[in-house]
């Protein structure tokens, strides 16, 4: 998504971190492969996007782009 967003508009200025994931379980009676679900999606991608967002805006000397964080 990155290369693609740095290829047609030369990068990224603000990044909305919005997606998230959750689960109705309870701690003892979720799997396994829901809370890696739930990870992967609530803190992995985060950190991925943010990360690339960041290395996008430096790469340009961006000083005034934005990173915002949503959660519930």
């Amino acid at each position: 998504m990155f290369s693609a967003v740095r290829s047609q508009h030369s990068g990224v200025d603000i990044c909305i971190n919005n997606a998230g994931l959750a689960r109705p379980d309870t701690l003892l009676s979720g799997s396994t492969s829901g809370w890696k679900d739930m990870f992967n999606v609530n803190v992995l991608a985060l950190s991925i996007c943010t990360r690339e967002a960041y290395q996008s805006m430096k790469e340009r000397n961006v000083d005034d782009g934005h990173i915002i964080n949503i959660n519930r």
